[in-house]
């Protein structure tokens, strides 16, 4: 990961911190770490992770996500969902993150989403597509679970199946809630209950953290 491109995710961090936090100094908020960057590239995340190829490392990625999402205090839920019609071969499971702001539960809330997906295609080990993103997501809530003052809440989530492939777009778009991917599992089964259920707080957005290390800096390219 070069350094530009370092420099340019992370200054999308600062704005999303920015957004959400308060009256926390600058100097309070932990620094990002490169190293736990390259480390996390270079274990859990840089090893196939299909369910086929190696459940095994799917595994191990599920449970090492789980764990830092609890070391850092977020209230985690685990959410197993199943493909369309019940298929067992598409089975997954969303992990998911909550660090829920002092507006929680009131209209006055304004939640923001942060994601990337920890499954990979059969045959590559997906360091790029999508260990950056979970590389990035993770060390985004180290960081800014050290501010403890924070008015909105903020959802992390990482999610299964995002390389089920074979998915015509228009089934994406005419029936969102009954494809095989964990994202759209995800908004239909859990985000918008969540929603409903927390004072019917604004939901302002998700950053979608995708194929981060493929930085490409010129205008309208990403």
């Amino acid at each position: 990961m070069g350094l530009s491109s370092v420099r340019y995710q992370w200054s999308l961090f600062a704005l999303l911190w920015l957004q959400i936090a308060t009256t926390t100094s600058a100097a309070d908020v932990l620094a990002v770490s490169v190293q736990n960057l390259r480390e996390s590239l270079e274990g859990p995340f840089g090893v196939n992770r299909h369910h086929v190829t190696n459940p095994e490392g799917k595994t191990a990625a599920r449970r090492h996500i789980t764990e830092t999402f609890r070391r850092h205090g977020l209230d985690v839920t685990l959410q197993d969902f199943t493909g369309p019609k019940g298929n067992p071969g598409k089975n997954g499971t969303n992990i998911i993150g909550v660090k829920r702001g002092k507006l929680y539960g009131s209209s006055d809330d304004k939640i923001v989403a942060v994601g990337a997906h920890y499954d990979t295609v059969s045959t590559s080990p997906g360091v790029d597509d999508d260990g950056s993103g979970m590389a990035a997501m993770l060390e985004m809530v180290r960081v800014m679970t050290s501010c403890s003052q924070q008015n909105y809440t903020t959802i992390f989530v990482a999610f299964d199946h995002e390389e089920a492939g074979g998915i015509p777009p228009a089934d994406v778009i005419t029936n969102p809630c009954n494809t095989e991917m964990g994202s759209d599992d995800f908004v239909c089964s859990w985000l918008l209950p969540f929603i409903e259920s927390s004072g019917q707080p604004e939901f302002q957005g998700i950053f979608m953290l995708e194929t981060i290390m493929n930085y490409d800096p010129r205008p309208n390219v990403q």
